[in-house]
């Protein structure tokens, strides 16, 4: 027979809300807001979160910096402030250098049906709610942030980064081909990243003269200029 998790009273709930609040509080912690996180989120994986914690109660700490922005569980801040209103946080201040452990008293061992429901809770969610801001990404990588370490794949890469897919010039020699760099203000270059966004959304990507898909679409936003 299969064992499903029993859902227990009090996760997010009544007897949640009738813990006396003391020292910091979820209002103290901010999400990093628009154009901060590389993260969109999804409809599924917030609402897999959502049902996770009245489950399971709250499960995967948050990581913040010293001013209070949430680094690490932005989508868990806005779900625990619904789920757990009026409940003090746990906060341990730590500099990195020690792991931190959070023991679940509540369960016994990894054979509990809450633990596995757990276990697999927190894998899936992570793999649904998951949607990349690439502008977001191309923005910390115009700051200096290199992404080789995340191992994004080529496509991914191609994306993100202008001229990835760009084909090589002839030594000595541009051939068909041109390289063209321009000095952008940051809200400028902001502009031009959305203008290519939108222009391969709409299809214009490829083209039988050029392999480069940056390319294709910038030209494609000149020729609409154009008339």
């Amino acid at each position: 027979m299969k064992t499903r998790p029993a859902k227990r009273s009090g996760r997010g709930g009544a007897a949640a809300q009738s813990q006396a609040p003391s020292g910091p509080s979820l209002a103290d912690f901010r999400p990093l807001g628009e154009g901060r996180n590389p993260n969109k989120h999804t409809p599924q994986g917030l609402g897999q979160l959502e049902a996770a914690m009245d489950r399971q109660g709250y499960v995967a700490p948050m990581t913040a910096a010293a001013d209070g922005s949430i680094l690490d569980g932005n989508a868990r801040l806005e779900k625990a402030a619904t789920k757990f209103p009026g409940v003090a946080p746990l906060v341990v201040a730590h500099d990195g250098t020690r792991p931190v452990i959070m023991i679940r008293t509540d369960i016994a061992s990894a054979d509990d049906p809450l633990a596995r429901d757990i276990i697999v809770a927190a894998n899936r969610i992570a793999e649904v709610d998951l949607d990349y801001d690439l502008g977001v990404l191309r923005d910390f990588a115009a700051d200096g942030l290199d992404l080789t370490p995340y191992e994004f794949s080529v496509e991914t890469m191609g994306e993100l980064v202008a001229g990835v897919d760009a084909p090589e010039l002839a030594s000595g020699g541009k051939g068909d081909y041109e390289q063209m760099t321009f000095t952008l203000h940051r809200d400028q270059a902001i502009s031009v990243r959305d203008a290519v966004d939108k222009a391969k959304d709409a299809g214009h990507a490829y083209s039988a003269l050029n392999e480069n898909s940056n390319g294709n679409a910038l030209a494609a936003v000149c020729e609409a200029y154009r008339g």
